[in-house]
């Protein structure tokens, strides 16, 4: 089966009418859902040593003092620009609790973070990200870790200029000790919406 690029599936669905003109037809609103997994490529601590609780900002990079700053990868699907992969950067705050005088990881939550997200033909997709939400889920045994995404930049939109993006995603995962230390993937699905207006040069 051909693969259609990119720049041909984002025309199609503008032209079918997926994305919602606002404004007297000045901003094009296209509708994004992505699905996908992230695991840890590279991971620093604070002590050097995984678990530890030591806080650090390193160097500055880190706007909150965080355990971690980790490097990651991902790998999806999102709609309606198809395969994806991503690189990513951020700092990792790490929640403990008391249970029995036992320490228990209940949560992380993440500050600082980039993303570089790259289709199959090279369009590329930049944004922020964080996540102050984050909790355990006893009955199914996992964790939840909400994210949100600011888009900085999405290029491959043809006769439209990007301004501005946001999508929420929300992650699963078994262990966090296990994603932080042995490279288990998180699994994430996710959606949101990106703007453009007509590009003023055509």
């Amino acid at each position: 089966m051909t693969k259609l690029p990119l720049a041909t599936i984002l025309t199609a669905t503008l032209t079918l009418g997926l994305a919602t003109a606002h404004d007297a037809g000045q901003t094009i609103e296209l509708e994004m859902m992505t699905i996908g997994y992230w695991h840890v490529v590279a991971i620093e601590w604070a002590r050097d040593e995984p678990l530890s609780s030591a806080t650090s900002t390193f160097d500055g990079r880190c706007s909150v003092p965080s355990d971690y700053l980790a490097q990651g990868y991902a790998e999806g699907l999102t709609f309606p620009t198809g395969p994806f992969t991503s690189e990513t950067e951020h700092c990792g705050q790490l929640i403990w609790e008391e249970q029995d005088g036992e320490r228990l990881l209940r949560g992380r939550l993440t500050t600082d973070g980039f993303m570089t997200l790259r289709s199959d033909d090279g369009s590329v997709m930049t944004a922020s990200y964080s996540a102050n939400e984050s909790s355990f889920d006893p009955i199914m045994g996992v964790f939840l870790h909400g994210m949100h995404f600011t888009v900085e930049s999405m290029t491959g939109v043809p006769d439209l200029a990007f301004v501005e993006g946001a999508i929420r995603m929300t992650f699963v995962m078994p262990d966090i000790a296990a994603l932080l230390t042995e490279s288990v993937p998180a699994i994430g699905a996710g959606h949101g919406t990106v703007s453009f207006v007509r590009d003023a040069t055509d």
